[in-house]
């Protein structure tokens, strides 16, 4: 599934669900020698039971201990981290103590970043570089124990919400079976099922599905007219899958998630080259029309999440704006690289523009990180209310 949860996006493009526990945003409470400091103590000293029953009790003993105290404190590089998060978020620069530049044009890690390429061939990443990760969350299938203590992406490129939703792609894994994958983690992650259910309780996700679900299943039929369902059924249909899914998160443990709602599906460079528009700037408004009676639909379901479920904070989250504006972002319609009449993918072999940052789709479907990066910033004031006393990141 192309969408993701984020567990400490889960779920992340277009269909596909991914968890990934990421990088600890503790903030610092009360002042020195007081309730916060016994409070940060307190988490420290879980994070060693969790380390133990990975069979790394010695993590808390020299080198590893003291990075472990660090963490639970407050370190340095933490802090430039969270320096370097709000200033990209506010487009401005960061400056440490001494008044070095840490973030901002000319800085090491902003050259870093200009160095990648664009979209879904160069990393995007704005939105892992905005929550402090000096690496991307580990895959499932390749995720260690130590791994896991950090963040990890469950997500799948081209499933959704239905089981069915990606098959045409190959061998997708769909948001249930993201979510088993996410209970084998947990089943490692720790062997006391209190001492777990209070590290998972701080952890963020970050869940984004659906997309997939109206490309591959819904918008095609609907078109054909061989559909059996009106947009406000299949909205609904969608809704009481996902209803369940999120509530077993819930049930395993997940207490804080950002929740996606469906971009605007009729603007990507798929819709206008199938179903074209009289005005070669403007999108397909009939799928943005179908697709708005999900994001209605999930916006109540958030609501009764957080009223009816004890503790659990579900917040709707957008990466995308209604304001005209893109930035530097000029070519908001055709893809940057040469695509395939059958599936919208790049070109294997084919030479991309030359000036990505101004394209807002790397391919048919896709978004160029000049793109992701703003999407970035849009959702991480979204997500916001969660990144209080947060330990990891999922993504689904």
């Amino acid at each position: 599934m192309e969408e993701e949860v984020a567990e400490g996006r889960g779920a992340g493009g277009s269909g596909q669900m991914g968890g990934g526990h990421g990088k600890r945003r503790r903030r610092r409470r009360g002042g020195e020698g007081g309730e916060g400091e016994r409070k940060e103590e307190e988490e420290a000293a879980t994070d060693r039971e969790a380390q133990a029953d990975l069979g790394q009790a010695d993590l808390g003993r020299g080198r590893a201990g003291e990075r472990m105290r660090r963490r639970g404190r407050g370190g340095e590089r933490r802090r430039r981290r969270r320096r370097t998060g709000k200033a990209q978020a506010r487009g401005e620069e960061a400056t440490d103590e001494n008044g070095g530049r840490i973030w901002g044009e000319g800085s090491e890690r902003w050259r870093r970043r200009r160095g990648r390429g664009g979209g879904r061939g160069g990393g995007g990443g704005g939105g892992a570089e905005l929550l402090g990760f000096d690496k991307y969350i580990a895959p499932f299938a390749s995720s260690t124990n130590q791994d896991i203590l950090r963040g990890v992406n469950y997500g799948s490129g081209g499933s959704g919400i239905l089981d069915e939703t990606g098959h045409l792609f190959g061998d997708v894994i769909n948001f249930n079976e993201q979510l088993s994958n996410h209970e084998v983690v947990i089943s490692k992650l720790l062997g006391s099922e209190s001492v777990a259910r209070k590290h998972l309780s701080r952890c963020i996700y970050t869940v984004g599905m659906g997309n997939n679900d109206y490309l591959a299943n819904y918008l095609p039929q609907y078109y054909a007219v061989t559909t059996p369902y009106t947009p406000h059924q299949f909205a609904s249909l969608l809704i009481a899958h996902y209803s369940k899914q999120l509530r077993r998160l819930y049930d395993d443990g997940a207490r804080k998630v950002a929740v996606f709602a469906l971009g605007k599906l009729g603007c990507i460079p798929q819709q206008l080259a199938t179903y074209g528009t009289s005005d070669a700037s403007s999108c397909v408004e009939t799928s943005n029309d179908v697709v708005q009676s999900f994001n209605e639909n999930l916006k109540i379901l958030i609501h009764d999440l957080n009223r009816n479920l004890p503790d659990a904070k579900f917040v709707y989250t957008r990466d995308t704006s209604d304001s005209e504006s893109h930035g530097n972002i000029s070519n908001l319609s055709e893809p940057c690289c040469g695509v395939s009449a059958e599936d919208g993918q790049c070109v294997a072999g084919s030479v991309p523009c030359s000036n990505r940052d101004a394209y807002l789709f790397w391919d048919s479907f896709h978004p160029t990180e000049a793109a992701t990066l703003l999407s970035a910033k849009i959702a991480y004031g979204y997500m916001s209310p969660l990144f209080a006393e947060s330990d990891a990141v999922a993504i689904y």
